[in-house]
């Protein structure tokens, strides 16, 4: 990572940084996710959670027009929210892709993969997010 780049954010609950808008980012929120549920022990959720930001961190890129995000992780006990704040009123689309489209899975994935998702609106824009909870319980 550049110096400069990213501003993070982080409480003991809650991590969020801010990132450019492009689709190296995607990447980047990954690691994010990676270090914070190690750091938080529940590494279990790591293949859900990534997948959620990538297409929640996708989708503020390819159809939003915004210069920068804010990718937060937030933990509440066993539950995980993550969500990306873009500065764009356009609403994410839940459809059904044909088997032979390319694109169009991204909320279809986020509403399989997540207990719960929703947007908030914001004077600025927009927070998309997501939750997961992790079903066993620490050794």
């Amino acid at each position: 990572m550049t110096a400069g780049t990213f501003t993070t954010s982080v409480t003991t609950d809650q991590v969020a940084r801010r990132m450019p808008c492009r689709l190296e980012t995607v990447r980047d929120a990954r690691r994010l996710v990676d270090g914070t549920l190690r750091d938080w022990g529940l590494r279990e959720l790591t293949d859900s959670v990534r997948l959620l930001v990538s297409e929640l961190v996708t989708n503020a890129v390819r159809h939003t027009g915004c210069t920068r995000i804010v990718v937060r992780l937030t933990r509440d006990g066993r539950t995980v929210q993550v969500s990306v704040q873009d500065f764009s009123c356009a609403l994410p689309v839940l459809i059904q892709a044909g088997l032979n489209e390319e694109r169009g899975r991204g909320m279809a994935l986020v509403d399989r993969v997540s207990d719960r998702w929703g947007v908030d609106l914001k004077p600025f824009g927009k927070v998309v997010w997501a939750q997961v909870t992790a079903r066993t319980r620490p050794a």
